[in-house]
């Protein structure tokens, strides 16, 4: 299965922003059985934050531009913005480092989920 990822980064390597801060994303493409991790397409979009807040309208935005991303990856991810990636169906993390290696945590992490759940 493959799993896609939104990266809030700087430079397309490291996972560095803020997620209402990024003006772009990175998409990561991850196969949960080979393994491989592969970063298909930079996203621009317009940043959520604007000034000391978000604006709803802008996270609801930046939300549709990742429609097709099951999990976001940001250094941070404030309660708001959230509350509102997960009533998507989107699980966050928030980590730092390369985009890559967050990705292979990432999908560990859903893997072991999958073993818990009931369906």
């Amino acid at each position: 299965m493959v799993i896609r990822a939104a990266a809030a980064s700087s430079d397309g390597e490291n996972i560095d922003v803020h997620f209402g801060k990024a003006d772009k994303f990175y998409i990561a493409e991850c196969d949960d059985e080979t393994g491989e991790i592969k970063i298909v397409e930079e996203r621009s979009v317009t940043r959520v934050c604007a000034g000391t807040g978000h604006d709803d309208e802008r996270v609801i935005a930046v939300a549709e531009a990742l429609g097709d991303c099951d999990c976001v990856l940001a250094q941070m991810i404030g309660p708001g913005a959230a509350q509102m990636l997960e009533k998507r169906g989107m699980t966050l993390f928030e980590m730092s480092g390369a985009i890559k290696e967050a990705a292979e945590k990432m999908v560990k992490y859903i893997k072991v989920q999958r073993l818990f759940s009931i369906n």
